[in-house]
């Protein structure tokens, strides 16, 4: 926001804060910082129709509790797979192919990844998904 970007944010609200978000809002504009509160399951072709021109995106939409994925797994399979399946496939209908993850369990490319919990597996898939899923026709 500082370089001139102007920015478009979507969260849930089931764990995240809007007084974050409000601050930005009131500090650079609505005009240069928006944000919806929409799930990533939910069909997001016309938030990105309606915003245009979306030419990267930041991913931190992910249930990240290693302790509760272990106690509630389909939450994190209906919101890490399911809505990240949803969120590619509006990414590449839209063209947008600038992705940057934000995850701890980040690692270098030539590490080999042993998935130890949900999340660690959740995260592998997403990684290998958006590898070759923006190069599948739809």
């Amino acid at each position: 926001l500082k370089n001139g970007f102007e920015v478009v944010g979507i969260d849930n609200f089931s764990t995240g804060y809007r007084e974050p978000l409000k601050l930005l809002q009131r500090k650079f504009g609505s005009d240069r910082f928006r944000f919806y509160q929409q799930d990533l399951n939910d069909d997001l072709k016309p938030l990105f129709r309606k915003e245009g021109g979306v030419e990267a995106v930041v991913h931190f939409a992910a249930c990240c509790s290693v302790d509760e994925s272990m106690k509630n797994p389909q939450k994190y399979f209906s919101n890490n797979v399911c809505g990240s399946k949803n969120f590619l496939s509006s990414l590449i209908s839209q063209g947008i192919e600038k992705v940057i993850f934000s995850s701890p369990f980040d690692r270098p490319r030539k590490t080999i990844l042993i998935c130890f919990n949900h999340y660690d597996n959740l995260y592998y898939w997403y990684r290998l998904c958006w590898t070759w899923y923006r190069f599948l026709p739809f």
